[in-house]
This record gives structure tokens, C-alpha cells and sequence, in this order.
């Protein structure tokens, strides 16, 4: 939390009014760039294309190994709960090097494609570089050329799929796991809450979170929502995001 003192002068007094800006998270780091959650054009409603797009906005090589991504509830309760290989925060494994993209699809696989289900206006994900997997959800697509995030949650079986016009999303760094008492605040990377609706109550704390990316999304209408910069963070998504009309994974749109 960063205060300036502002000094009016010229009169008897002096006058100092203090402004505080919350700023957690907002140093270059990993970041999620893009969020694509509404699903193509498609009167199937169809919705399996989802994908989330992160970010290394440092000069520095990042590491995945043992990072966790969460679907979010009040007071940082978590609802979803998959987890990278690897070992929290001393793995080296899967490095993110500066200035690059990861995509991580609900299902890697081409959803331009699918017989019987004509989606041009989807996306191909086949070549995502990671792919949400639930080893209980026997009918759970797997591309055998993706590596997988694995659900960490007892008895839930159910892939990663997120709400198509409001969600909390967050990445954090494994070192808490036990989501039974929600995530700790200090392990957090990156959380950014998304709504159709900017009178919609908070759901994520502050500290997190400020407002609100994708007010006035359309579901089924092959929007996303992404910074308006690649790794651009000013902690408040409805500065930080813009709705984009196509989803770009792996690159940032013009």
C-alpha cells in the first residue's frame, strides 16, 4: 500500500490529504493474460473450447512445477482445484521463459473440427501447451501430446470448466494445497475476477482483485477477455482487461 501526502500552500494552514493505492500483485511476475470462457457461436451450447492464457511479464524464467489454478468462491474458497507437476516453488521442470505465452485448455484439441458440430468461429487448442485433466471423469478428453493439470480434489469429477460470464480464477504457488480452508493470501501469483455485470457484489478480496474484467461479455458469442497490454497489471481488472471479439491463445490481439 503505497500514501501521498499532497501539501497545499498559501494559506494559514497546511492541508494534506493522503492517497493509498492498493498494488498486491501487481509487480511483473506470471500473469493470466487472457480468459476465454463464453464459448463460440453455437446454438449446441457448447462450451468445451475454454481455455486460460498466462504470462511471464518479468525478465526472468518462471517455473510451473507444483503451481495450482483455482476456480474461487467467497472469501477465497476454492470450488476448483488442479495442480502442475512438480514440486512447489524449488522445481525446475517446466520453465516459462520471459516474455512468453502458456495456454492451458480445458481440452486440447481442435473444437474448429468436430464431427457433427460445425464451430468455425471456436478455436484450434491441439496444440495448447497444457491440458486441465480429471483422472474421475471418465469421459474426460486427453490428448496424449499435452501434458496435464491434475485435479488435487477428493471425490470431485469434474474437468475445469469455468463460467461462461462469471468466475474468480487464480494461480497461486502450491505451497498451500489444503483447500478446505481456502488458499493462503501470500502464496497467490495472479487471481483476476471476471463479470457480465459491474453492479455484481465482490467476490474476491480486494488485495486481489479490485473490479471486474468482461462487463458486458455475451455467452455464446466467441468473445474473451485479455489485457489490454500482455502482462499489463495494474491489480484492477476492469482497468487492467479489455473484450476482445476472437480469442487469441498463444499471442496477444492488435
Amino acid at each position: 500500500m503505497v500514501g501521498a501526502g499532497i501539501v497545499v500552500p498559501g494559506d494559514a494552514d497546511i492541508i494534506i490529504d493522503t492517497l493509498e493505492v492498493i498494488a498486491s500483485g501487481a509487480e511483473p511476475g506470471l500473469k493470466i493474460n487472457e480468459i476465454y470462457a463464453a464459448g463460440p457461436p453455437n446454438e449446441y451450447h457448447y462450451y468445451s473450447d475454454q481455455f486460460i492464457e498466462l504470462y511471464n511479464s518479468s525478465e526472468d524464467t518462471v517455473y510451473l512445477d507444483g503451481m495450482i489454478v483455482c476456480r474461487m468462491g467467497v472469501e477465497i474458497k476454492v470450488t476448483y482445484i488442479f495442480q502442475f507437476p512438480g514440486e512447489p516453488l524449488i522445481g525446475r521442470e517446466y520453465p516459462v521463459l520471459p516474455n512468453s505465452f502458456v495456454v492451458l485448455a480445458q481440452d486440447a484439441m481442435d473444437h474448429t473440427n468436430i464431427p457433427n458440430f460445425p464451430l468455425p468461429q471456436s478455436v484450434d487448442l491441439s496444440y495448447a501447451d497444457w491440458e486441465f485433466r480429471n483422472s474421475l471423469d471418465y469421459g474426460d478428453f486427453d490428448n496424449p501430446d499435452v501434458p496435464n493439470i491434475d485435479n488435487i480434489e477428493a471425490g470431485h469429477t469434474l474437468d475445469f470448466s469455468i463460467n461462461l460470464v462469471n468466475d474468480v480464477i487464480l494461480i497461486a504457488d502450491g505451497s498451500d494445497v489444503n483447500y478446505m480452508d481456502g488458499i493462503n493470501i501470500n502464496s497467490v501469483i495472479d487471481c483476476v475476477e471476471y463479470h457480465v455485470s459491474s453492479d455484481h457484489l465482490k467476490e474476491i478480496e480486494a488485495e486481489l482483485d479490485r473490479g471486474f474484467g468482461g462487463v458486458g461479455i455475451i455467452k455464446y458469442g466467441g468473445q474473451s477477455i485479455e489485457r489490454i497490454s500482455a502482462g499489463f497489471d495494474s491489480n484492477n481488472s476492469s482497468v487492467d482487461f479489455e473484450i476482445i471479439d476472437h480469442p487469441t491463445p498463444g499471442y496477444q490481439h492488435e
